[in-house]
């Protein structure tokens, strides 16, 4: 469980963010910086969505998705903090390279997101697509646009079962807690949150299959 004391404060180490890399500067250079993105949608045909977006993120030229080892297996979860009723997520998680400044990778994510039908309005509204950047190689990042790791990811536990498959022990940069004990805590802190698995992670490549079983449980 995080405590008081770990919790991540929004307005904390600007500077220290600064120093390491700005929006505007590639994290890892030319070789790239590893990153996690966690892909969600409630509205519309989820599934194919979610593979289009991921399909979109590994087609842009300064984005390179790990197709074979980076795709976390599907989640369907209860919506978290929602303002009204609505229908379940898909959730997933994918690691990628990327050669793009954090800013950068921001537009790029809405881009696809706005090409992909969706409409900003109210905080925990329903969205036909979502993606965030969860952690971008070790950055910490405060930014009015950006913040960099996602503030509220060890309280998701739609972020972090998927993140645990594909990097059980990436080390958050604040909290100091690798990905398996954040989940770990969060399942205490959070075990009311209705999550379960329906697809590994060839949902990514074998969309018809998958889209019966998890269409039949809408």
């Amino acid at each position: 469980m995080i405590s008081a004391r770990q919790s991540i404060d929004r307005t904390a180490q600007p500077e220290r963010a600064r120093g390491r890399a700005g929006v505007g500067t590639p994290v890892g250079g030319e070789r790239g910086a590893i990153g996690y993105v966690a892909v969600g949608a409630n509205l519309g045909d989820r599934l194919t969505t979610l593979r289009t977006a991921v399909d979109a993120l590994d087609a842009h030229p300064g984005i390179e998705v790990d197709r074979d080892r980076g795709v976390s297996s599907l989640y369907e979860t209860t919506p978290v903090g929602a303002p009204d009723r609505q229908p379940n997520y898909l959730n997933a998680v994918v690691r990628l390279t990327t050669t793009l400044s954090p800013l950068d990778l921001l537009e790029a994510l809405q881009a696809i997101e706005t090409r992909l039908g969706r409409v900003r309005g109210r905080a925990n509204a329903a969205r036909s697509i979502d993606l965030d950047v969860v952690l971008l190689g070790g950055l910490v990042l405060n930014d009015d646009r950006l913040i960099v790791p996602h503030p509220r990811m060890h309280e998701r536990r739609f972020v972090l079962e998927p993140l645990r498959e594909i990097a059980p022990r990436e080390q958050h940069p604040v909290l100091s807690l690798t990905i398996d004990e954040l989940a770990a805590g969060a399942r205490t802190a959070h075990a009311g949150d209705r999550i379960a698995r329906v697809a590994g992670p060839e949902w990514r490549r074998d969309g018809t299959r998958i889209a019966a079983h998890v269409e039949h449980r809408r």
